[in-house]
């Protein structure tokens, strides 16, 4: 069901509608006394606007699972008594007034997510002053973290993580995480590549590998490679010296080059051709 205008739902409107699945009001500011009493088969509820609840609104509705009122000002008592099913709740920044006990008999654990009034869930110190608004309300249990016998969902973060440049190395650890979480980004170098740094924002934050950080928001990291003078003896004439105790003069040359080296020793030119190769 959804009614795009109505602004109010009197009393028992709906109470008793075996067939009625789905609720959404967009403009209603008060759901009325019993007004979804024993809507057996509701399932889910939007109700944006919508600022009280009153007594037995939604009371033994058995198959109700979520509603969203992120308006919320006021519930009162047994709103929501019997709703055996109900463990998503969204509500705004700012804890509604609560009369009586209007989630008795709902389920066990139970997840409430703070949301804007769009509906988008709360991040960063918007959602870290709303949470703390909540847990000080005294519900009757000043030793849990619940409101109401609800715990409060913290918000995903999205981590984003790049490689620059794109072909110095690959990077792992990004995605999404819980508010709080501890994060770990590996950055992986390319053969003739090293690692240098992570930067955010264009600023550096770290040089360590793995980087390990607690996270609070959503955010980009950038691994940087640079260069590290070796490569596989490829076309770019580079190849990786491994060899001790390696001597080339003079430098520059007129036009010989005399190399000393312990162990085998290939000279290439410029184009990765090999020009001389002296076993060890």
């Amino acid at each position: 069901m959804s009614i795009a205008k109505v602004k109010s739902i009197g009393n028992q409107a709906f109470s008793k509608r075996p067939a009625l699945t789905t609720v959404n009001l967009p403009a209603a500011t008060y759901i009325g006394l019993n007004t979804f009493c024993e809507c057996d088969a509701l399932t889910t509820v939007n109700l944006p606007k919508a600022a009280v609840i009153d007594e037995l609104a939604f009371a033994q509705c058995t198959s109700l699972s979520s509603i969203s009122m992120p308006a919320a000002t006021k519930i009162k008592r047994d709103a929501f008594m019997g709703c055996s099913k109900l463990s998503k709740l969204q509500l705004g920044a700012t804890p509604p007034a609560v009369v009586g006990t209007p989630f008795a008999d709902c389920p066990s654990p139970r997840t409430l997510e703070l949301v804007d009034s769009n509906g988008k869930p709360l991040k960063g110190n918007a959602f870290k002053s709303a949470q703390t608004n909540y847990l000080e309300v005294d519900d009757g249990d000043s030793t849990d973290e619940l409101w109401h016998g609800w715990s409060i969902k913290k918000p995903l973060c999205t981590i984003a993580a790049s490689a620059s440049p794109a072909d110095g190395g690959t990077v792992s650890g990004a995605g999404s995480y819980e508010t709080g979480s501890t994060v770990t980004l590996t950055a992986k170098p390319n053969s003739g590549y090293k690692f240098v740094r992570w930067v955010q924002g264009g600023i550096e934050v770290s040089t360590s590998n793995p980087y390990t950080f607690t996270c609070t928001d959503d955010c980009s990291l950038t691994a940087t490679f640079e260069e590290d003078g070796s490569a596989d003896g490829g076309s770019t004439g580079l190849f990786d010296i491994r060899r001790e105790n390696l001597t080339i003069y003079p430098n520059p040359t007129q036009g010989a080059v005399q190399v000393e080296a312990t162990g085998m020793v290939m000279v290439y030119n410029a184009n990765g051709q090999l020009l001389q190769h002296v076993p060890s």
